[in-house]
């Protein structure tokens, strides 16, 4: 009886060895081919998410062709609108860009600006109605067309950036300006741009106080309509300038270190390739 228990027992050890194996093996298996497949996945997530090649990158000016002075530093305001608050916030903020000596200054809606546009500007702003607590989408497709691809071949490294927002809603800080603009700083911070605050002894900040840009306020706490007060308009007019200002200060000053290459090559032809 004691051989016929220990037999079974040595029997079921033999299998339990023989199952691990075969198990092991499977799994090693599964793992290949999962990372196979997942690699391919992310291959095709990338094709289709960037669309076939990236863009050659444009050598030419954009809008910025019809300036004589190419010496000058080049601005380019972005923005988009809704019922024309943030068109006028844009005009204050253009107004005072070209208050500043030496500055070009092109202002366009995000729909219409293109990678050349932004490639030839030393220094962007871009501006937002609030939309649920954060940009709007015509502005975030303008950063996934410009931006997103720019950030894969380093386009916009040391390029100054700065933001401004228009909202209401309910609270006295415009329906989540903050978390909107800071949406946006971020994706300039991804790209290796210079931040430009909004400090608090800027005229009219008292009206349009967020620590990263002017924001105008179109609605009361109840979100009652109201027009953008002239103390709004006026810091968006020197918000303009101090962006402009800093575009002219470091235009052409390489003040970041190079050398780093990412994504890799191979990594980049991941995003690319058709």
């Amino acid at each position: 009886m004691e051989n016929k228990v220990e037999d079974k027992i040595k029997d079921m050890n033999d299998f339990d060895e023989r199952e691990t194996i075969e198990v092991e093996d499977n799994r090693r298996d599964f793992i290949k081919k999962s990372s196979l497949v997942a690699a391919g996945l992310a291959i095709t997530s990338h094709t289709s998410f960037y669309g076939m090649e990236l863009d050659p990158v444009p050598n030419g000016q954009g809008a910025f062709a019809g300036f004589k002075n190419r010496e000058n530093a080049n601005l380019l305001i972005v923005y988009t609108t809704d019922f024309g608050s943030t068109r006028m916030m844009s005009e204050s903020v253009e107004e005072g860009a070209k208050s500043v000596a030496g500055v070009n200054v092109v202002r366009k809606m995000a729909a219409d600006a293109t990678m050349e546009d932004t490639i030839a500007a030393d220094g962007v702003i871009a501006g937002t109605p609030m939309k649920h607590r954060n940009m709007h989408s015509r502005l975030k497709e303008y950063i996934e067309r410009v931006w997103e691809k720019g950030w894969l071949t380093d386009n916009f490294v040391g390029k100054v950036g700065g933001v401004f927002s228009v909202g209401g809603g309910h609270g006295n800080n415009g329906a989540g300006c903050e978390l909107a603009q800071l949406s946006i700083l971020s994706a300039m911070a991804a790209n290796g741009m210079i931040l430009i605050p909004f400090p608090k002894v800027t005229p009219g900040a008292d009206y349009a106080l967020s620590h990263w840009g002017p924001n105008g306020r179109t609605g009361g706490i109840k979100m009652m309509p109201q027009k953008l007060a002239p103390e709004m308009l006026e810091a968006a007019y020197h918000h303009g300038a101090n962006v402009a200002r800093l575009t002219k200060a470091l235009k052409n000053n390489k003040i970041f270190a190079t050398g780093n290459v990412s994504p890799s090559p191979e990594v980049l032809r991941m995003f690319t390739s058709g």
